[in-house]
């Protein structure tokens, strides 16, 4: 769904419980609009029929598997040439994640590593792709949380 879909108070607590924790039961939502849990699942679907809801995210822990070297890369693409880098991005394990932007640099790249010597061997190898003529890594000293979805502003949400 392209255009912007009306969301009502349920719907609202709907998606800020889950944005808060995907697994929260509907039960649990169910109690807290004062409905039945089938209610919840009926809306629920019709959330993710519609496109507001466009999946759910297991999120883990990158240290546990040696990863303690983040950055985000910032890269100035020639703008005919971008669609071209982020499939080359794709193909990097290291990248995580994309965001296309305006101004001095037009890419981001979230980008993780085991140790900064191989975050300089993503960056040189990420320099010689057609296209990009500056890529600049800056690094994490520290992550306390991969994202904050359930600070998303819903309309209709009761404060």
């Amino acid at each position: 769904m392209d255009s912007q879909r009306k969301i009502d108070v349920t719907d609202a607590k709907i998606l800020k419980a889950l944005l808060r924790d995907a697994r929260t039961s509907f039960t649990e939502i169910a109690k807290e609009c004062n409905v039945k849990a089938n209610v919840i699942r009926t809306r629920y679907n019709r959330l993710k029929q519609d496109g507001v809801i466009t999946g759910e995210i297991l999120e883990v822990k990158p240290e546990f598997f040696g990863y303690n070297c983040r950055a985000t890369l910032r890269l100035r693409v020639d703008t005919d040439k971008i669609g071209s880098v982020v499939n080359q991005l794709k193909c990097t394990p290291e990248i995580l994640r994309t965001a296309e932007g305006v101004g001095r640099k037009n890419l981001l790249c979230f980008t993780i590593t085991r140790n900064i010597t191989e975050m300089n061997k993503v960056v040189e190898h990420v320099k010689g792709f057609s296209g990009v003529t500056t890529a600049e890594a800056d690094l994490w000293v520290m992550t306390t949380r991969e994202s904050f979805p359930e600070n998303l502003q819903i309309s209709n949400e009761e404060h």
